[in-house]
């Protein structure tokens, strides 16, 4: 999502965007135009840049969803710049061979909190009709609970999921990073939300969107 940043960053500075993250998120932001380097997160370090831009440290305990800013606006807003479109670049994972000559369907059933957890996905795949046509892939996270009756493929890297999902005629999942990244490659997906009211946290993009009623 802080990538939908760059671009008026780069503008509203006139200078490059050294980016720094946890290593496991380099590979997300490596190669995007906008970004000269991309670093481990060092405060130190971070010190001496002539601008800084730290937007969770404005986000306070309990202001989380004020004035219904859409999650993906949040960074560009906190910035002060114009919201672009994501940038995600994709890999082939060696496996996808295994379903490339058939048409497919990705499903995602946990994200990052308990509540993000729909673990009927794989009774929804069992009810379709046996002429449905689709494949389903599961990715997600090795540690996500397993679909029966659906192909594996947990554990990818981001860039190898972001790849499936674009190959993919549907994403099907939760809120989280897989629905998020559907939008940045450009797949039209069902976005079911948990803990995260969808006002707040929806995908930009065109999405089928099945929110719970909270109270109940």
């Amino acid at each position: 999502i802080t990538t939908g940043t760059f671009k008026g960053l780069t503008e509203k500075f006139g200078c490059p965007i050294d980016y720094m993250t946890q290593p496991i998120y380099h590979d997300i932001v490596k190669g995007n135009p906008y970004v000269n380097q991309v670093l481990d997160w060092d405060k130190v370090l971070a010190s001496r840049y002539k601008y800084v831009m730290y937007p969770h440290r404005r986000i306070r305990n309990g202001n989380w969803g004020t004035n219904d800013v859409h999650l993906y606006d949040l960074y560009a807003q906190l910035c002060g710049v114009e919201f672009d479109k994501m940038y995600m670049p994709v890999a082939r994972p060696e496996r996808f061979k295994e379903i490339e000559d058939s048409p497919y369907i990705t499903v995602h059933n946990k994200g990052g909190h308990f509540l993000r957890y729909y673990p009927y996905i794989g009774d929804v795949v069992k009810l379709l009709p046996k002429d449905f046509g689709f494949t389903f892939v599961q990715i997600g996270d090795k540690e996500d609970p397993k679909i029966e009756g659906v192909v594996d493929f947990r554990g990818l890297s981001f860039r190898e999921s972001a790849y499936v999902i674009q190959k993919g005629f549907y994403h099907v999942g939760v809120d989280s990073f897989p629905s998020h990244c559907a939008l940045a490659v450009g797949v039209t997906q069902i976005c079911l939300f948990g803990s995260g009211a969808r006002r707040v946290v929806r995908p930009k993009g065109k999405t089928v969107d099945i929110e719970p009623d909270y109270v109940k």
